[in-house]
């Protein structure tokens, strides 16, 4: 399963609502609602089967029952099921409009294949950053993703009374349970089981794959995190001029989402840990308005720094009030 091609889809998607269907085959969208999209596998009798209502397909009392017995308590099986049901929320697409949650989950899941073969010292904490924000913006409780670790590249969820196992072993577990008690449905349920399994692979599992989007933009290289740091050690004004960049306004929606990611990760891997960095990029803009548009759409994005940190640093007055989720196409870049 090419989960990548997936997440490619969905990117596409975003970007551009008139984009030809492609085939995704074991895949499938299935509106739900008007322009709204969930993926979906094909079940026995050839009806689509939502991913993210996989639970629909079982008995799911009888799931917690197995599991139970294996050890499992309640509150692990109820957060193993909500866990398991983002993995299809993951990838769904919803075209009835544009929120800051659609960039961040976009954001959040391509650092984190990113992260996966990165050379940084401190990969694993990025990782984990990643991971608990993308299951902030998936709308997973709290309670739900603490439990949830990643060490070695590998997912691991804590249990109550079992310890740390890996999320890959549990999903195993309960594809033991669908060839045991599941008559129906055998082939779309393992449908399933390769589908979450291989949608961790995608997030967490190192490989030899080099993931890229490949945009047509030549700033795109600064939205992976190894390229970006590497960039930014070599001559951060590369990345100061690729920033300034993010406010052209004759940029392509393509352009746009690099502007946006190459924006978050200045703050979230510079900015987070060394704010006065910031007093450069005003030296090197050295132009009000544009500084200005920079900083407010840092504050707004509070990725790495807020508006009470730049405040901090006596650049209060340059942040613009009155700045919402509806500014314009992908909030802020338009923003005048």
């Amino acid at each position: 399963m090419n989960i990548s091609n997936v997440y490619r889809y969905k990117l596409e998607s975003f970007l551009n609502t008139r984009g030809c269907l492609q085939d995704l085959s074991p895949f499938y969208y299935k509106e739900d609602e008007q322009d709204l999209y969930l993926l979906a596998m094909k079940n026995d009798r050839g009806r689509l089967q939502s991913l993210s209502r996989w639970h629909d397909v079982f008995s799911i009392r009888r799931l917690a029952n197995w599991l139970n017995k294996l050890g499992y308590s309640a509150d692990d099986v109820y957060f193993i099921n909500i866990l398991l049901s983002r993995l299809g929320y993951l990838f769904d697409i919803d075209n009835r409009e544009r929120l800051d949650k659609d960039i961040f989950i976009l954001y959040y899941t391509l650092q984190l294949v990113s992260l996966k073969g990165s050379i940084m010292s401190d990969k694993e904490k990025h990782q984990n950053y990643m991971l608990r924000f993308l299951c902030f913006e998936l709308g997973m409780e709290h309670e739900c993703y603490s439990k949830l670790k990643i060490a070695d590249n590998c997912i691991f969820f804590e249990t109550e009374n079992l310890g740390l196992i890996p999320v890959k072993e549990i999903v195993s577990t309960i594809f033991q349970f669908f060839d045991v008690d599941e008559k129906n449905e055998k082939e779309l349920l393992a449908g399933i089981v390769n589908f979450q399994l291989s949608s961790l692979d995608f997030i967490c599992e190192d490989d030899d794959e080099l993931f890229r989007i490949n945009f047509n933009d030549t700033n795109e290289y600064l939205i992976y995190p190894d390229e970006f740091m590497s960039a930014y050690m070599k001559d951060k004004k590369v990345v100061f001029q690729a920033i300034s960049d993010s406010f052209n306004e004759y940029q392509s929606s393509y352009n746009l989402l690099i502007s946006n990611f190459i924006i978050i990760n200045y703050a979230y891997y510079i900015l987070q840990s060394r704010p006065k960095c910031l007093l450069a990029l005003q030296k090197y803009i050295a132009d009000d308005r544009l500084f200005s548009q920079i900083v407010t759409t840092l504050a707004y994005r509070k990725v790495g720094i807020t508006h009470a940190g730049i405040e901090k640093l006596g650049l209060g007055d340059f942040v613009k009030p009155g700045l919402n989720e509806r500014t314009r196409l992908f909030n802020l870049i338009y923003a005048k």
